[in-house]
C-alpha cells in the first residue's frame, strides 16, 4: 500500500525532513534507506535526500511484512465493529486472552485477528495496540502493518489516544468526578494483583458517575495511563472493587467476571489528520447486570 502526504508550502526541505515531520519515525526512515520502503515525489521514485521547494505529492512505500510462521492462525471467529485501510476495531469477548501466552498460544485474539487478516484478498500482518485482561470485554484496536502503528506511537506514548470504559464498582464513591492519582506495582512476584505502593509507577484513572444503585455505582471511566489492572487495582485501592472481580476482592454474587467494558476509542488518524472514534456496545452480561441492580 502507498501512503500519500501533500506538500503545501514552498518551503525548501529535504523529503526526509518533510516525512519526519509528518510523523515517520527516525527508525522508520533509517529502515527506508536500508532498502525496506520507497519514497515518490510526484509519482517519481526519488532518494529521501531529494531538496524540493515547491508543492507537490509525497508517497511512501514499505515493503510487505511476512508472517511470524511461529504464530498460529486461528480459523475462530471475531467480532468486528470497524475495518478501514489502516485499523481492524474488534469487540473482544470474556473468557479470551489477547495475545499469546504461557496458557494459550493458539486461540487468542490475536491469533483469530491474524487468521482474519491472512484470508482476506489483500493480506496483511495485524499489530495490536490496546489490550484487555482476559476477562475484560470490549473495544481492542489493531494497526493493520507495523508502520501504521509506528504513526500512533506518538498518540500512544503521550496518551492522547483517549480510552473510555464503563465500570460497576462496588458501594458508593465519594465524589461524582475525581482524578485517582496513585501509583502502582506487582504485588509479588507470584501474584498477578497490583498494589499502591510509593515504589511502583506513575498512574492515573479518571471517573465521572453515571448512575448510583443500592450497593454498587456506574463509572466512566478515562485511562490516562495504561499500567496492566489499572482500573480495578484503584478502585481497589479505593475500597470499592469492581463487582465480580475475584481478583481484587469484588462481589460476586451476581457475576463471576469483573464488570468492566472497554467502551470508546479516540485517535487522530495520521494519515487524514481526523478524528476518529469506535464504539463497542455494553456486553449483554453488563447490562443484565445492571437491570438486576435496578431491581434492588
Amino acid at each position: 500500500m502507498e501512503y500519500q502526504w501533500n506538500k503545501t508550502t514552498t518551503k525548501t526541505e529535504t523529503l526526509q525532513a518533510f516525512l519526519k515531520a509528518e510523523g515517520i519515525s527516525s527508525r522508520t526512515l533509517k529502515k527506508i534507506r536500508q532498502g525496506q520502503g520507497k519514497i515518490f515525489w510526484n509519482n517519481q521514485l526519488v532518494k529521501g535526500n531529494l531538496k524540493v521547494n515547491k508543492l507537490g505529492t509525497v508517497g511512501l512505500q514499505m515493503i510487505p511484512e511476512h508472517v511470524d510462521p511461529s504464530v498460529f492462525q486461528s480459523k475462530l471467529p471475531i467480532n468486528i465493529i470497524m475495518e478501514d485501510d489502516y485499523f481492524v476495531a474488534i469487540n473482544k469477548s470474556p473468557n479470551l486472552s489477547s495475545v499469546p501466552g504461557p496458557n494459550d498460544q493458539q486461540n487468542t485474539l490475536a491469533n483469530r485477528v491474524l487468521g482474519y487478516a491472512q484470508r482476506q484478498q489483500h493480506p496483511y500482518v495485524p499489530h495490536i495496540l490496546t489490550r484487555l485482561d482476559f476477562d475484560t470485554r470490549g473495544l481492542v484496536f489493531f494497526a493493520k502493518s507495523n508502520f501504521i502503528q509506528s504513526m500512533l506511537q506518538e498518540q500512544i506514548s503521550n496518551h492522547t489516544l483517549k480510552k473510555i470504559y464503563y465500570a460497576l464498582v462496588s458501594g458508593h464513591l465519594t465524589q461524582q468526578h475525581a482524578m485517582i492519582d496513585l501509583p502502582l506495582e506487582k504485588e509479588s512476584f507470584e501474584s498477578a494483583r497490583r498494589v499502591v505502593r510509593e515504589s511502583g509507577k506513575f498512574a492515573q484513572t479518571e471517573y465521572w458517575v453515571e448512575q448510583e444503585f443500592a450497593d454498587a455505582t456506574l463509572v466512566k471511566v478515562q485511562l490516562h495511563t495504561g499500567r496492566t489492572h489499572q482500573i480495578r487495582a484503584h478502585f481497589a485501592a479505593l475500597n470499592h472493587p469492581l463487582v465480580g472481580d475475584q481478583l481484587y476482592g469484588g462481589p460476586t454474587k451476581l457475576i463471576q467476571r469483573q464488570m468492566l467494558h472497554a467502551y470508546q476509542l479516540e485517535l487522530i488518524n495520521p494519515f487524514t489528520k481526523q478524528k476518529q472514534k469506535f464504539v463497542a456496545p455494553l456486553a449483554n452480561d453488563f447490562q443484565k447486570v445492571i437491570e438486576m441492580l435496578k431491581q434492588n
